[in-house]
């Protein structure tokens, strides 16, 4: 039985530039419907690819098949598994993690640790998380304000909010001493396309200056069997886009980490506050992108 998906509130933040308005109601059914339609049993439990809205045209491997390539339906996290788990068990002060030397150290020392557990990363071309990684660390948000998004997106009992500003602050300090300076985009790409060249995609562009970007939403999904293919949602929509977000793999994998009950409530807030700073940098505010989630 298909899901039912309903645009539940606004993302009313972001420095960036990206976002398609949905000016009309009827226009906001038709996403509902889309996005319902194509979410799916996840095709891998073992990875995650980027939020990123655009289509994927083919994958290091060499698959290039558009029928293929729709049937594809991963987990989605800022910059893929890895770096998403990276950021947030830094900003958490994960035991794992306190001998990194640097940010290139740390996403070294999560890859493998997830290779141990059986999960594997992805990437991406182009990708603004990766890119633009000291950025989306840098341009904070206010701690007001970020307690204020996260509101949005979780219950007020979750019991990783009494650490958000210990997280906030966490970061704020690794910036202040250069630790994110070190960070190469290349280091992901080259251990991916590697590893696991299935995992490492180009992704649809354009010449336009949001580089083919034309997200008008961001669809959480916490089912954690289920994502959405993109593809197929773009072929359905007529070429619409909208970010991905499924933290339940990221859950899943803090929970096989072996780590004590505090490290993983404070990396389960952190996932949620790096989403917010990636897409900080990336959208606009005035775009008023829809959020949208199961009924």
């Amino acid at each position: 039985m298909a899901v039912e998906v309903s645009a539940v509130s606004e993302l009313q933040f972001g420095v960036g530039v990206i976002g398609n308005k949905i000016s009309d109601h009827k226009t906001l059914i038709e996403f509902e419907k889309s996005l319902a339609y194509t979410t799916h049993t996840l095709t891998d439990t073992t990875t995650a690819f980027c939020i990123d809205g655009r289509a994927i045209e083919s994958l290091a491997d060499g698959t290039n098949d558009p029928e293929i390539l729709e049937r594809e339906t991963y987990s989605q996290l800022p910059g893929g598994l890895a770096i998403s788990i990276t950021k947030s068990a830094l900003m958490a002060d994960a035991s794992f993690l306190r001998d990194a030397t640097d940010i290139s150290h740390a996403y070294q020392i999560t890859e493998r640790y997830l290779s141990s557990l059986g999960y594997r990363d992805s990437a991406h071309e182009g990708c603004a998380a990766s890119n633009s990684l000291v950025q989306s660390v840098s341009a904070q948000l206010t701690l007001d304000r970020v307690k204020q998004i996260v509101m949005e997106f979780i219950p007020e009992s979750s019991p990783g909010l009494t650490y958000l500003e210990q997280n906030y602050r966490r970061q704020l300090d690794l910036l202040e001493n250069g630790f994110y300076n070190s960070w190469d985009p290349l280091l992901q790409a080259d251990t991916v396309s590697t590893k696991n060249p299935h995992l490492y995609s180009r992704l649809k562009t354009d010449d336009s200056h949001t580089h083919g970007h034309y997200e008008s939403g961001l669809y959480i999904i916490e089912d954690a069997t289920k994502g959405f293919s993109k593809n197929e949602f773009g072929k359905l929509s007529g070429g619409k886009q909208v970010f991905g977000f499924t933290p339940s793999i990221a859950f899943e994998v803090i929970e096989k980490m072996g780590l004590s009950s505090q490290e993983e409530n404070r990396i389960q807030i952190a996932i949620w506050q790096d989403l917010i700073q990636v897409l900080n940098i990336v959208i606009s505010k005035d775009a008023g992108l829809k959020i949208f989630k199961e009924r």
